[in-house]
């Protein structure tokens, strides 16, 4: 669980956090899941609506 905002509101994902390989490297934090709410709209990445 990863505290996060959606639509400005506090809230939580859920992430698989990847430990860093070695000291210079990061975590790597990835989504595996998104909330969806009714204000959301999917787009492509060239902005049009799905």
């Amino acid at each position: 669980m990863f505290s996060c905002f959606l639509d400005g509101v506090p809230a939580v994902a859920i992430v698989a956090v990847t430990p860093p390989e070695n000291a210079e490297d990061e975590y790597q934090i990835t989504p595996l899941f998104v909330g969806v709410t009714e204000g959301m709209v999917l787009t492509d990445h060239d902005g049009v609506i799905a």
